[in-house]
Parts: C-alpha cells; structure tokens; sequence
C-alpha cells in the first residue's frame, strides 16, 4: 500500500470516491453517510467493538489485527487556569445537550456515539492516548522535518 496524504477528510474522501484511490483510513462520521448511500463499503471499524451505525462491519481485531485499536473524539478544552468550579459547570451542561435525544440522534445519523464524562475521566483516556501515540512515534523514530 502507498501512503497519500490528504489535507482533511473532504480530499481524502473525494479520491476514493473518484478512483483516485483504492482505501482509505477515516472518521466514521465522514464514512457513514457515504456507506449509507451505498458509495462506500466498509472493510473494518478500528475500536475494539462494533460500531453501532455499521453493526455488520468488524473490528480490525475480528479481522485479524489483534489489539487493533485506534479510537476519534471529540471534546472541549479550556485553559489551565480555569477554574475548577467553571470547568464542572461547563461539563454538567455539555453532558446534558448530550444526553439530549434530539442531539443523541442527530450524532447517531452521522455515525457518531456520544460518551458523556466527567473531567477526570477523559483526562485519564486522553493521557492514554498521549502515551500511546508518544511510544508509536519513539518506537519507528518519527520525525518532523
């Protein structure tokens, strides 16, 4: 396979669905729609259970990739200094548009699965990312030129 960096979904999408290119990795949201319209097929999700827009489609790990597993989100960040209280109020009302069934539906119909959490919580997945990224990068000696 040959690597072709795209700046953004829209180009990147636009070459497969064009002939540019054969395959592509990308965020479920931009994916769905197209998989819907029967433009796009599937071959795999990269979280370690199936998507509930894509039931039928399986995990990387399923596929053969075991561990595989490379997750999008989404989240809101404020400065350092905020204070905790302003964060708290923040969150409580970003976990309610959340839980919203309009809103819930309207993320669901692009693909999307909201998680509300507390602060904390993502803090901890975010750090794990972070980590995890930081050891890929470090292990095949990535480098900005």
């Amino acid at each position: 396979m040959l690597h072709v960096p795209y700046k953004g979904s829209g180009p990147s999408m636009t070459a497969v669905l064009g002939g540019e290119v054969q395959v592509l990795f990308e965020n479920i949201s931009a994916a769905v729609p197209n998989v819907k319209a029967g433009r796009l097929r599937p071959i795999a999700v990269t979280s370690m259970t199936r998507s509930a827009p894509l039931p039928d489609v399986p995990t990387l790990n399923e596929a053969g990739l075991p561990g595989f597993e490379v997750l999008a989100w989404f989240s809101m960040f404020a400065p350092a200094a905020t204070p905790k209280d302003v964060i708290g109020r923040l969150n409580a009302e970003f976990v309610k548009a959340l839980r919203d069934p309009a809103v819930q539906a309207n993320l669901n119909s692009r693909g999307l699965e909201p998680r509300p959490m507390a602060p904390e919580e993502f803090t901890a997945i975010w750090r794990k990312d972070a980590e995890k990224y930081a050891a890929i990068v470090k292990k095949a000696k990535i480098s900005i030129d």
